[in-house]
């Protein structure tokens, strides 16, 4: 079958547990659609990429402005702003792409998808969260979400089906649940190769700059505790291969995007954990860590002081981490059956 893969662009944890994914579609022919720094993670795969990608804005550079010193600050300016991004794009895909060639499309929080005027039977959609949360100080956001959540909901009926992948497990009738997707392909699993740790700190920023004022705020830490560092994530510490950074390491300090925290459990890594401040994503992942040995929840504000004495309570703890489970085989199978029940 022919299926278009459609990730979102914002940052890399999509892409990564979604070409994940595709190693368990034996049965599928995929062509991936993205933008932005996922466009770049899929180039270094060597996929078969849509032209059509490299036509889209990518989100994430609009994504970014909202945060200020690992806070996120959303204006009515940046929302529209971002909602026209959204839009424009759904305008080129419908221009660019002929979904009609295709037995099935994927959409991984692929935003631009729902704004096509078109049945969505032969169209499965996956996500990690269920609803849109406000910030707590913001009138705007308390009485605008619900409508919002609302009018995403309604649109989300009309797919074939909806599969929820998130962290802590919800039982709904709307969404199938299967467990996790894990990150990057099983071969390159580095648990399998039993490799030894090293001695370095590694700072995961996430795919996008918002964690730059992480490293910033950490390196004079962790330089006064003459530990050696080495830095993934973003666009300036990218790598497409991650893993044997996370493996050797002998503690990570990391945001709390879905993937990284994948890695941190599937690989027990100690961790100290900072998820941005005002994300309500981040700051959810981040609890199903919260009181566990090995691990710290740490807020950007509170890194100056809290930082160096969390480093060396680690260093003495054996990490418990909440046990995921990857459900990718499940999940390829489920979209089987989907894209195999509306083409006959």
């Amino acid at each position: 079958m022919k299926i278009l893969f459609a990730s979102s662009s914002v940052g890399l944890g999509h892409i990564v547990r979604d070409v994940r994914l595709s190693n368990y579609m034996h049965w599928a022919n995929i062509t991936w659609i993205t933008s932005g720094i996922a466009l770049k993670y899929l180039e270094a795969k060597k996929v078969k990429i849509h032209e059509a990608s490299y036509s889209l804005d990518g989100l994430d550079k609009i994504v970014e402005e909202m945060f200020k010193g690992g806070v996120l600050k959303i204006s009515p300016n940046k929302l529209l702003k971002l909602y026209n991004m959204v839009k424009k794009n759904s305008i080129r895909l419908n221009e660019l792409v002929n979904l009609d060639d295709f037995d099935g499309v994927v959409a991984d929080e692929f935003w631009e998808l729902l704004f096509l005027e078109r049945p969505m039977t032969k169209n499965v959609f996956i996500t990690d969260f269920l609803k849109f949360k406000p910030q707590t100080n913001s009138i705007t956001q308390i009485l605008l979400l619900p409508y919002v959540n609302k009018a995403l909901h309604q649109k989300l009926k009309d797919f074939g089906a909806k599969i929820y992948v998130g962290l802590r497990p919800i039982s709904t009738r709307e969404f199938d649940f299967y467990g996790q997707i894990f990150t990057h392909e099983a071969n390159e699993d580095c648990t399998e190769r039993k490799t030894d740790e090293e001695d370095f700190i590694l700072i995961n920023l996430g795919g996008t700059s918002a964690g730059y004022n992480l490293l910033s705020k950490a390196t004079p830490i962790l330089n006064k505790l003459k530990l050696n560092v080495k830095v993934i994530g973003s666009s300036k510490h990218f790598t497409s291969n991650p893993l044997p950074y996370i493996c050797r390491s002998k503690l990570i300090i990391s945001m709390a995007g879905y993937s990284s925290l994948i890695e941190l459990s599937r690989f027990k890594k100690k961790g100290i954990i900072v998820p941005l401040a005002g994300d309500f994503e981040q700051e959810d992942n981040a609890r199903v860590f919260y009181d566990r040995p090995g691990y710290r929840i740490l807020s950007f504000s509170k890194i100056e002081k809290l930082l160096e004495r969390y480093i060396l309570e680690i260093f003495n703890e054996n990490p418990n981490p909440p046990i995921f489970n990857d459900g990718s085989e499940k999940i390829s199978e489920r979209l089987r059956l989907v894209f195999q029940s509306k083409n006959t």
